[in-house]
């Protein structure tokens, strides 16, 4: 009877071993959306008390910067990353949505300049701001989609992502900087999917865009009020036309 028990204490012993390999195997098997998508917590621990600083991730440094609301508590959190990092970047760039936390919400000021190798970039949900220059000379982006919820995007923003074909600004934009897609070379398509926003500068937003249509959704008639009538009227200085809706 001993024996028998031994024997039957010994094979639930394995089979638990074995369920426990199992569910390791299928956690290690996921696939992470990207190297760069995720912060280790042993990384990052301890960025939100000190106001930002620097990750390592894979060789890859991340600045990180917390400005302080009210009361002390984290406000905003900006992301970017040194030139000499960015351009070590190369394909598809998904920027982490979260850091301790705290939502990433600003693309920072030049964050990744000179990222020529990048071709698509994922920002986070939570973004309401792209600062200057923020993806400044990035001449392989050719897919971004910007978030419903960014409010500026800011001077320079996009200068020169030449191999772009087509943007989509949400309706959440309030503003666009100067020459914050000049040199887009090959965009031909700039679609805007609510009232037309505040242009900062002298019109220059796309400058050395020479082929764009501007594509706006006739259903706000704000764009009446900046003289956008459906004939082809140019707004910053590009052609126009209505959204066609089924």
């Amino acid at each position: 009877m001993k024996a028998i028990q031994f024997f039957l204490l010994i094979s639930l012993f394995m089979l638990g071993c074995k369920d426990s390999a199992k569910e390791k195997n299928a956690e290690s098997s996921k696939e992470p959306r990207s190297k760069l998508t995720s912060l280790p917590t042993g990384e990052s621990k301890g960025i939100a008390e000190t106001g930002g600083g620097e990750l390592n991730i894979d060789g890859l440094t991340w600045d990180v910067n917390i400005t302080a609301g009210t009361g002390g508590t984290a406000d905003e959190l900006i992301i970017g990353m040194p030139g000499s990092q960015a351009k070590e970047l190369e394909g598809d760039l998904v920027i982490p949505d979260e850091i301790d936390g705290i939502a990433v919400k600003v693309i920072g000021e030049g964050a990744f300049m000179g990222a020529n190798k990048v071709t698509s970039v994922v920002l986070p949900v939570t973004t309401t701001r792209i600062g200057n220059a923020a993806f400044y000379n990035n001449t392989s982006l050719k897919n971004i989609t910007i978030p419903d919820g960014v409010t500026h995007i800011e001077d320079a923003a996009f200068y020169n992502c030449a191999a772009m074909e087509a943007i989509v600004i949400p309706a959440s934009v309030t503003s666009i900087g100067s020459r914050a897609f000049a040199d887009c070379k090959n965009l031909g398509s700039i679609t805007f999917l609510g009232d037309p926003p505040q242009l900062n500068g002298e019109l220059s937003q796309f400058d050395g865009v020479e082929q764009a249509w501007i594509y706006y959704d006739s259903d706000f008639e704000s764009w009446k009020e900046v003289g956008v009538l459906g004939n082809g009227e140019r707004f910053a200085n590009r052609p126009t036309r209505p959204i066609d809706k089924p």
